[in-house]
C-alpha cells in the first residue's frame, strides 16, 4: 500500500475537513502536554519551596507543636518530620516481560512505517508526520505500551488505514472532543493550584515573605506556649486518667462535630441578630438618639438664665484707710418674643423626625442584602447536594464504561472521557464547598458578627411570590420619599429662619444685689426692665435679600428633586416588578423542563445498556439534565433576590 496515497481522504470533498480535524488535534495536544508541563512545574515548584523554604524556616515550630499536642492528648509521638511528607514513594520498578517487549517493539515498527516522514506530501504533511513520530519515540523510550496501542488506533483516522472518510471524521472527532475536555480538566487543577496558600506565599516578594513567616512562627509559639500550660495542669497522674478523655473530645471531637453538625438560622434568627448587632443600622439608632437630644436641647433658648454672683474687694489710698467692699447678686433674664429662637427649635425638631426616615433606608437597603446572603446560603447548600449527586452519577458511569472497555465492548476514548466527566465533578464539587464558605461569611458580615462559626440556612428554596398593581402604589409611605419631603420642610424653615433677622426680639431681665463692707451686707437694691430689639441691617445692607433668594431657590431645588424622585422611584418599582415577575415565571416554567431532563435521562440509561444508542448520546442527555440542575438553582435564586430588590425599593425594612 503506498503510504502517502493513505494520507488522502477516500472522498475528495471531505479531505478538506479530515485535515482540519487532524490538524486542529494535533495542536490541542500540544496544549494539553503544555498544560501538564506547567502542572508538572507548579506541583514541582510548591514541594520545592515547601521543603526548601517553609520547612527551614517553620518546621522547627511545627514538630514542636505536634510533639506537645501528642503529649497532652496522651498519644506516642509521631516518628516522621514533616519533611517526610514530601517524600516520594519509591516504586519498586517491575521488569517487563519478554512478551511485553516484544509486543512493544512490534508495534513500534509498525507506527515508523506509518508515520516515518521520509516522503510527505507538503510542508503540513510533514510537520504533522515529525511531531507524531516524536510523540511515538518518546513512548518507545518510557516503554508505554499503552500509549503505542492508542496511536495504533488513532492511524486508523489520521492516516485512513481500514476507515472510510466519514467514519475517520467522527473518529477525529471524538479524540477532539477527549483531548479538549482533559485540557479543561488539567486547567482547573492548574488554577487550584494557583489558589493554593503556598504558591500565593511563594510568589510574595522576600519582605511580604519575611512577614507571612513572621506571623506564623509568632501563631505557632503563641499555641506551644498555650499547651505547654495546659501540659504544666496535667502533671498530676490521677489527673491525666480524668481529664485525657475529656482533652481528647475537646481536641478532636468538638471541631468536627462544629463542622458536621452547623448551627443552623431561619429567617427570623437572622433578622433577630441583624437588628442587634450591625454596625450600619446601630450607627443609625445612634443617630436618632443624638438627634433627639440635640432637639431637646434647643428649648435652653427659651428657658430663663439665672446667675449669682459674689465678690469680696479692699481698697485704699495714701489719704484714705483701706476698707472692704463685699456684693452679692441674682440676676434673671428670659427671652420673651425671640423667632430665630423658635425657628431654631422647630428645625431641631425637623432634623430629628428625619434620622427616623434615614434609619428606614438604611433597614430596608440591610434587609436585601441580608435577605440575598440567606438565599445564597441555601442556594449554596443546594449546589452542594446536586454536585453531590452529579459526581456520584458520574462516577458509576464511570465504573460502568471502565468494565465494559476492559471486556472490549468500549472504546478507550469513551472511556477516558467518562472518567474525565468524573473528574471534573469533583472539582465542581470543590468549588460549590468553596462557595458555600464564601456564602456563609456574607451571611454573618451581613449579621454584623466579625467572628465566622459554621453556620446553615434553614429554609426552603421555593419560586416567591408577590402582587402589586399601580393603582395600589403608594409613593408617600416609602422612607425615601418621605426623607426628601422633611429635606424640603428644613429649607422652608431655613427660609423663616433668615426671615426672622427683620423681626424684633423682646426680653425681660431681673436683679437683686445686697452691698457692705461686711460679708453678710444689708444694703439691698433690685431692678427691673424690658429690652426691645430692632435689627435694621443686623448683617449688612445686602446680606437679608441675597441670604433669603438662596434660600428661596435652595427650596425649589428640594422641591424639583422630590418631584424627580417620585418619577425615578415610580419607574424603577414598575421595572423591578416586572423584572420579578420574568425571574419567577421562567422559575416555574424550568420546573417542568427539569422533571423532562430527568426522565430523559433514565430512559436513555436503559437504552444505553440495550445498546441502542451512543455513549456519547448518554453523554450528551446527561449533560441536558445537569444543566437543568444547576439552572433550576440559580433561577430560584434570581427570582427571590429580584423580590429582595423590589422590597427595597418598597422601603421594607427587617422590623416589616
Amino acid at each position: 500500500m503506498n503510504r502517502n496515497r493513505s494520507l488522502v481522504s477516500k472522498e475528495p470533498e471531505l479531505a478538506g475537513e479530515i485535515n482540519s480535524l487532524r490538524k486542529n488535534l494535533f495542536e490541542k495536544e500540544k496544549q494539553l502536554f503544555l498544560k501538564l508541563e506547567e502542572l508538572v512545574s507548579i506541583r514541582t515548584a510548591i514541594k520545592d519551596f515547601y521543603a526548601k523554604v517553609y520547612l527551614p524556616r517553620l518546621g522547627g515550630c511545627m514538630m514542636e507543636l505536634e510533639e506537645i499536642k501528642s503529649r497532652v492528648i496522651g498519644l506516642p509521638p509521631d516518628a516522621r518530620g514533616p519533611e517526610d511528607v514530601l517524600k516520594p514513594v519509591k516504586d519498586g520498578g517491575k521488569e517487563l516481560s519478554a512478551e511485553v517487549k516484544k509486543e512493544i517493539k512490534n508495534l513500534y515498527r509498525r507506527l515508523a512505517r506509518l508515520y516515518h516522514p521520509d516522503r510527505p506530501h507538503d510542508k503540513e504533511e510533514q510537520e504533522f508526520l515529525t511531531g507524531r513520530m516524536a510523540a511515538i519515540n518518546e513512548a518507545f523510550r518510557a516503554s508505554d505500551l499503552e500509549s503505542l496501542k492508542r496511536y495504533l488506533k488513532r492511524a486508523d483516522a489520521e492516516i485512513g488505514l481500514n476507515l472510510s472518510s466519514p467514519e475517520r471524521i467522527k473518529c477525529l472527532e471524538m479524540e477532539l472532543h477527549i483531548v479538549e475536555s482533559l485540557d479543561r480538566l488539567y486547567g482547573a487543577k492548574v488554577e487550584d493550584l494557583k489558589k493554593n496558600e503556598l504558591y500565593k506565599l511563594m510568589k510574595k516578594d522576600p519582605a511580604r515573605q519575611a512577614e507571612v513567616f513572621k506571623g506564623l512562627e509568632e501563631r505557632f509559639k503563641f499555641d506551644i506556649g498555650i499547651y505547654k500550660k495546659i501540659l504544666k495542669r496535667l502533671s498530676d497522674r490521677m489527673m491525666k486518667k480524668t481529664l485525657l478523655p475529656l482533652l481528647f473530645v475537646f481536641f478532636s471531637v468538638l471541631p468536627l462535630t462544629a463542622q458536621e453538625n452547623p448551627l443552623e438560622l431561619s429567617w427570623a434568627d437572622c433578622v433577630r441578630q441583624a437588628l442587634a448587632n450591625n454596625p450600619g443600622l446601630n450607627a443609625r439608632k445612634l443617630a436618632i438618639e443624638q438627634n433627639k437630644y440635640l432637639y431637646l436641647a434647643g428649648y435652653n433658648s427659651y428657658l430663663p438664665r439665672i446667675s449669682i454672683s459674689h465678690s469680696l474687694a479692699r481698697s485704699g489710698g495714701v489719704s484714705s484707710i483701706a476698707s472692704n467692699s463685699v456684693g452679692f447678686s441674682l440676676s434673671a433674664s428670659e427671652p420673651l418674643f425671640d423667632l430665630g429662637a423658635m425657628s431654631s427649635i422647630r428645625t431641631s425638631k425637623l432634623n430629628y423626625d428625619r434620622t427616623f426616615y434615614d434609619y428606614r433606608i438604611e433597614s430596608a437597603s440591610l434587609r436585601q442584602s441580608l435577605y440575598s446572603a440567606f438565599i445564597s446560603l441555601i442556594v449554596a447548600q443546594e449546589q452542594i447536594k446536586v454536585n453531590k449527586k452529579i459526581l456520584d452519577l458520574r462516577e458509576q458511569n464511570a465504573r460502568l464504561i471502565g468494565l465494559k472497555y476492559e471486556s472490549g465492548m468500549e472504546s478507550r476514548g469513551n472511556m477516558m472521557y467518562a472518567f474525565a466527566l468524573y473528574e471534573l465533578s469533583k472539582s465542581d464539587l470543590q468549588k460549590s464547598e468553596r462557595s458555600l464558605e464564601t456564602a456563609r461569611r456574607t451571611l454573618l458580615k451581613n449579621m454584623g458578627l466579625s467572628y465566622y462559626p459554621p453556620v446553615a440556612a434553614r429554609g426552603e428554596l421555593t419560586v416567591p411570590e408577590y402582587r402589586l398593581k399601580a393603582e395600589d402604589l403608594n409613593l408617600e409611605n416609602i422612607p425615601q420619599v418621605a426623607s426628601q419631603k422633611a429635606n424640603i420642610e428644613i429649607y422652608k424653615e431655613k427660609l423663616f429662619s433668615i426671615k426672622t433677622d427683620r423681626y424684633p426680639s423682646l426680653s425681660a431681665s431681673q436683679s437683686l444685689s445686697w452691698s457692705g463692707v461686711s460679708e453678710f451686707p444689708g444694703d439691698r437694691s433690685w431692678s427691673m426692665g424690658l429690652s426691645l430689639s430692632l435689627p435694621l441691617f443686623a448683617g449688612g445692607i445686602t446680606y437679608y435679600p441675597n441670604s433669603v433668594n438662596a434660600a428661596r431657590l435652595a427650596l425649589k431645588s428640594a422641591q424639583e428633586s422630590l418631584r424627580s424622585l417620585k418619577i425615578s422611584l415610580e419607574n424603577d418599582i414598575m421595572s423591578a416588578y416586572g423584572d420579578f415577575l420574568n425571574s419567577r415565571d421562567t422559575a416555574i416554567a424550568n420546573v417542568n423542563m427539569l422533571n423532562a431532563n430527568e426522565e430523559r435521562y433514565k430512559e436513555s440509561q436503559i437504552k444505553y445498556m440495550a445498546g441502542q444508542i451512543r455513549f456519547l448520546d448518554l453523554a450528551n442527555i446527561e449533560q441536558s439534565m445537569v444543566d437543568a440542575q444547576q439552572n433550576h438553582l440559580r433561577y430560584l435564586r434570581d427570582a427571590n433576590t429580584r423580590k429582595s430588590a423590589l422590597e427595597n425599593l418598597l422601603g421594607l425594612g427587617l422590623e416589616e
